[in-house]
């Protein structure tokens, strides 16, 4: 008698998986985009006119990824107006990887000092010369600004702020693979 044979279970054939190069990948639709994308704006320190911004990851904020999203938070900045000089806070979301991607953020009044405060009482000084002038600076979250950014490559991403402003971000440091 010959030994039964047992049926051995069909194999389907899964499509091979290919590893990409990552300066191949594009930066457009899908998963794959999205984390490119994140990480082309995490590795890199990015900057206008030769200074940090604070509102994509650069030399003067921390970020964190929070789902499909960048959250970042400035340290300290500071701004000379005519007679103030203000310290602030920026909160940065950054979302909508899918090809363009979306800023969104708000500075943090912390503080604000008028440069005219030589009275006793800096406060009050304070005060006086900024009703003067019809306005007063008031420490809290400000108004929200919209971004709306490309990547040009890992070096370069274009802006348009609050749907009217273009600008050119830059990269501090070369990428790997980049250009």
């Amino acid at each position: 008698a010959k030994p039964k044979r047992t049926a051995k279970p069909k194999r389907t054939a899964k499509p091979k998986r290919t590893a990409k190069k990552r300066q191949d990948a594009p930066l457009t639709g899908g998963k794959s985009a999205t984390i490119d994308t994140m990480e082309t704006l995490m590795l890199a320190g990015w900057n206008r006119d030769n200074k940090p911004v604070a509102w994509l990851p650069s030399a003067i904020n921390t970020c964190r990824q929070e789902k499909n999203r960048l959250v970042c938070f400035s340290d300290d900045q500071t701004r000379d107006t005519a007679t103030n000089t203000i310290k602030f806070k920026t909160r940065t979301i950054i979302s909508g990887f899918a090809g363009a991607f979306n800023v969104s953020y708000r500075n943090l009044v912390i503080d604000a000092v008028s440069k005219e405060s030589v009275a006793d009482d800096p406060a009050a000084a304070f005060d006086e010369a900024e009703e003067e002038k019809g306005y007063t600076v008031k420490t809290g979250w400000g108004k929200e600004h919209k971004l709306e950014c490309q990547i040009k490559d890992s070096n370069t991403v274009n802006c348009t702020k609050n749907k009217t402003h273009a600008m050119v971000i830059t990269s501090s440091r070369q990428m790997a693979g980049g250009k």
